[in-house]
């Protein structure tokens, strides 16, 4: 392992902008010792994962927007209004622990800061892969009502499903060609009871994801096709609303990817 260790620190200390991170997350020293992302990685790829995802970020995401997340915690990707009037907020933050799941995270939150559902993802292989670690729910004082709501809130659009959506955004921005999800058995946290509360087989199932052997799902690596044709006249307004909001909300994403500030007025 030392060797290894070795290389690893001269990667981080190699990159001044690594190393201003290890202010923020001391555990990036150790981020290859442990299962990550997926359970199947050995210590060489888990090395060369974590290296590849901040190759990317500091060389193709605005440098206020990854600045933002990695020394300041998060940034403000931008707020939907929702059925009720109330604002749901989308923000990339640094994962928090140990990164165990990924080194990115896409969550929404409410105007009070908490988070109703968030994703952690990596981008690996040189930027042509996007892996997908983690999809969860509320906060634990939210409890599921609170997932129950939002969707309502959201014209009938799930929050999980809201976060599929802007991930293939990310990964259409960037020209990623294979979309990963981490499946129920792969998942670093496999095992270890009360740690996983979702199930990821049956959600990648459902985007049309394909086992591979490898422990990931093979997922659809743009957003598919929805006709209003296929749904029930009656329910054709919400069908409307529903995808409005969630092109608004992959529109507010590829903005700040682009180095698009999003209104100070609209932050308000």
């Amino acid at each position: 392992m030392a060797p290894r260790q070795a290389a690893w620190l001269r990667v981080v200390y190699g990159s001044p902008r690594l190393t201003a991170i290890l202010a923020h997350d001391p555990r990036l020293l150790e981020r290859w010792h442990h299962h990550y992302i997926n359970r199947r990685f050995g210590r060489a790829t888990r090395m060369a994962v974590a290296a590849d995802h901040f190759r990317f970020v500091f060389a193709r995401l605005p440098d206020d927007l990854a600045d933002g997340v990695y020394l300041r915690g998060r940034h403000r990707i931008g707020a939907l209004v929702l059925k009720d009037g109330s604002e749901l907020r989308i923000e990339l933050r640094r994962p928090t622990g140990r990164s165990r799941e990924g080194e990115l995270a896409l969550c929404l939150t409410n105007s009070q800061d908490q988070v109703l559902s968030s994703a952690v993802f990596t981008v690996a292989d040189d930027g042509r892969a996007l892996l997908i670690g983690c999809m969860q729910g509320a906060c634990a004082e939210l409890g599921r009502e609170a997932v129950r709501e939002l969707t309502k809130q959201c014209h009938g659009l799930r929050p999980k499903n809201l976060l599929f959506s802007l991930l293939l955004a990310f990964a259409s921005e960037y020209g990623i060609e294979r979309v990963r999800g981490v499946a129920n058995l792969a998942h670093p946290f496999a095992g270890e009871a009360d740690k996983i509360k979702a199930d990821y087989d049956a959600f990648w199932q459902e985007c049309q994801g394909e086992p591979l052997a490898d422990g990931f799902y093979a997922l659809p690596a743009q957003e598919p096709l929805r006709d209003e044709m296929q749904v029930e006249s009656k329910h054709r307004s919400a069908f409307r609303k529903r995808e409005a909001l969630r092109r608004e909300a992959c529109e507010l994403l590829v903005d700040a990817l682009r180095g698009e500030a999003w209104p100070l007025e609209r932050a308000a």
